[in-house]
């Protein structure tokens, strides 16, 4: 077994020679090397390892944060997941929440694997907080030479079950597969719709995981131990609403977890012919009372009726338990033609019309339930 600490100068040249290069703030650049520096000149109290792997844990925390959501090598990955503290693929994740969950020990460690055809899938960490189930899942091959794309290109579909039960129409689920940190893992996340009529998951429950993949005959089956986490959560209804003469937006429900923000939202178009086309361009962006956005993770609803939709969305979590939260809806622009792509701005960011009117601000006071 190779040593997780065998990195040697040369490889921490190169590590932070990529820091160096990468286009971000000059000061996150410096304090970051700094740390470093730092730690490999203090004095080697608790042993030499130690102060190795918290030089490697600040370099691997500015690879997270410098590199986002590009994927780095598998052999990069494989080396990284190595280093003691580091070895969760949700560390890598372009998601604050499952970060921060992996930071603090809310994850679910598991060791479901199905193999067929030298290629092997494993669910080696799961988490719910009471917004959505995230399960980590990573692709291993026998011959290296068999890889060929993404992990996330190779998926053609897949099912899920809930304590052997494969009819969840009581909970409505849905889920989405997204990327992670490299081309051999990905996240699939998972939300009931008790918020638009479905009922809550249960607090404990087995997920199943049946996973088909392009060119492999069998599906790839991975049970996956669930389990809320106990961490304290903010829930609390509320009547704020806004109008304007094509649409009135009211805000039901707001949940804040240490990994998600989740917000319930009811959406009236007043002309019901063209509610779901509106619906499809409206979103909304969320603030603190500082004006530090947090970014979008996914979202799902239901219509009510030809022009009502109520939409759960989920956002990154607050760093700290904002006074205020501050809505603010847009439309998405799209390009002309009609063929569903945004316009982006200079800065490649899909473009956005803010709507004047419909701003809200919610008091986040004591009332709110644990």
């Amino acid at each position: 077994m190779p040593n997780p600490l065998s990195w040697d100068e040369q490889e921490m040249d190169e590590l932070q020679r990529k820091i160096r290069n990468h286009p971000a703030p000059v000061n996150l650049v410096e304090s970051t090397l700094s740390r470093c520096r730092e730690e490999e000149e203090r004095p080697e109290r608790a042993g030499h390892r130690f102060v190795k792997t918290k030089i490697m844990a600040a370099v691997v925390a500015a690879m997270v944060i410098l590199f986002g959501s590009s994927y780095v090598s598998p052999a990069v990955a494989a080396s990284l997941k190595q280093i003691p503290g580091v070895s969760s693929l949700f560390r890598f994740a372009n998601d604050l929440g499952l970060r921060t969950a992996d930071e603090r020990g809310l994850v679910i460690q598991n060791d479901s694997e199905s193999t067929h055809e030298g290629i092997t899938l494993k669910a080696p960490v799961a988490l719910f907080d009471g917004t959505r189930v995230s399960v980590g899942v990573e692709r291993e091959f026998e011959e290296a030479a068999r890889r060929s794309g993404s992990l996330l290109e190779q998926i053609e579909s897949w099912e899920l079950s809930i304590d052997g039960q494969q009819d969840l129409q009581k909970y409505a689920p849905g889920s989405v597969m997204s990327k992670s940190g490299d081309a051999d893992s990905a996240i699939l996340e998972v939300s009931d719709l008790k918020n638009q009529g479905g009922q809550p998951f249960p607090d404990r429950f087995e997920l199943t995981v049946r996973v088909r993949l392009d060119g492999i005959a069998e599906r790839f089956e991975l049970k996956v131990p669930v389990q809320r986490t106990t961490e304290p959560n903010l829930s609390f209804e509320t009547s704020a609403s806004a109008q304007n003469e094509d649409l009135i937006f009211k805000v039901k429900k707001v949940e804040l977890t240490p990994v998600t923000t989740q917000i319930t939202t009811e959406s009236t178009f007043t002309d019901a012919g063209t509610a779901q086309k509106e619906q499809a361009t409206f979103a909304y962006d969320v603030l603190d009372e500082q004006g530090r956005k947090l970014q979008t993770i996914s979202g799902g609803g239901q219509p009510l009726d030809g022009a009502t939709m109520v939409m759960d969305t989920r956002f990154e979590p607050f760093l700290a338990t904002p006074k205020k939260i501050v809505i603010k809806p847009f439309r998405y622009v799209y390009q002309s033609g009609g063929d569903g792509l945004f316009a982006l701005d200079e800065a490649g960011n899909p473009k956005k019309n803010y709507l004047p009117g419909l701003d809200l601000e919610i008091e986040v006071g004591s009332s709110a339930a644990q």
